[in-house]
């Protein structure tokens, strides 16, 4: 095959001097980068895939027919220099009904070092991801939101580290129980605490925090004790059911909520993932609802990617 000049739109023609036939010739690594390059643009800007289609002169389907036949990858981008001791912010983000992605984010280096795609958030998908970070970094402390499976996670792998939780996160769970306008002196007081737990910044305020609490429980210990009956069937439930429940909530996470207060290092919030990461990521999600399992994915890490570079 010979060069025979170049057709209408320009493209480089072949002549057979065999056979006589003239042809285009298409490389498929050239044309594989080409569609690459256009679903990272999909996915990373603001464009439907329509006016994607409409901006490089295709259709949709065949835009849709080529991303599913090319293996799109994810080239790692560079990482910011780590401390010698990680402070992680982790949560999980639900992108489909049976899958979600588990963010660590690195609160001194202001970067996301990892995250792992799994069914559902549970003990065993951050017991593994927390394993292989075990092996790779020195972790100083963890701020979660609490979650069972994630918290026995950090005991099991990370048993000797820091566990703040996330104060926002027990304040939003109690005043979700409380109601804005609890019925009982109890919950009213109860709130007012919860509330106030926004404001502890030192050690004197954590212990005030703390002792407020602790009067409380012993005020209203007989009303928390309180029973209903059935009169018919006989079967008894405490009568005031939310009450306790957050009493519970609270008592569980006292012992993890004020190690912000000796270390000024370690973030109260995991709002660097959940308003930081999170609601931008939620955005894009929406944007491109209704793509692939796959596609998914390929967001997910392309934006996180990008983050780690700003």
């Amino acid at each position: 095959m010979v060069k025979y000049g170049k057709n209408n739109q320009g493209k480089q023609r072949w002549f057979c001097k065999d056979c006589g036939r003239i042809e285009l010739r298409k490389r498929k690594d050239v044309t594989q980068k080409k569609y690459e390059k256009i679903a990272q643009e999909w996915l990373e800007g603001y464009l439907s895939l329509n006016e994607v289609a409409e901006k490089y002169g295709t259709t949709r389907q065949n835009l849709t027919k080529k991303f599913s036949e090319i293996p799109i990858r994810v080239t790692k981008g560079k990482q910011k220099d780590l401390p010698q001791e990680l402070i992680l912010v982790v949560d999980a983000k639900e992108i489909e009904k049976d899958e979600v992605v588990l963010i660590v984010y690195e609160y001194i280096s202001q970067q996301v070092i990892a995250w792992s795609f799994q069914k559902r958030e549970n003990y065993a998908s951050w017991f593994s991801l927390f394993v292989l970070l075990k092996k790779r970094y020195q972790v100083k402390a963890i701020v979660s939101d609490g979650q069972k499976g994630l918290q026995k996670a950090i005991f099991d792998v990370f048993s000797n580290i820091i566990h703040q939780r996330c104060i926002f996160h027990v304040m939003k769970f109690s005043l979700g129980k409380l109601t804005r306008k609890p019925k009982t002196e109890a919950g009213k007081d109860l709130r007012n605490i919860v509330l106030s737990l926004s404001s502890v910044y030192t050690e004197r305020e954590a212990f005030q925090f703390q002792e407020r609490f602790l009067t409380w429980e012993r005020s209203y210990a007989s009303f928390l004790k309180e029973k209903s009956i059935n009169p018919l069937t006989g079967r008894k439930w405490y009568t005031h059911k939310s009450i306790r429940s957050v009493r519970s909530h609270l008592k569980n996470s006292l012992p993890f909520l004020f190690y912000y207060v000796d270390d000024e290092t370690i973030p109260r919030t995991t709002n660097n993932i959940e308003g930081g990461t999170n609601s931008s990521l939620d955005e894009r999600l929406r944007r491109h609802r209704g793509i692939q399992k796959r596609f998914k994915r390929l967001l997910v890490s392309l934006y996180l990617l990008k983050r780690r570079k700003e």
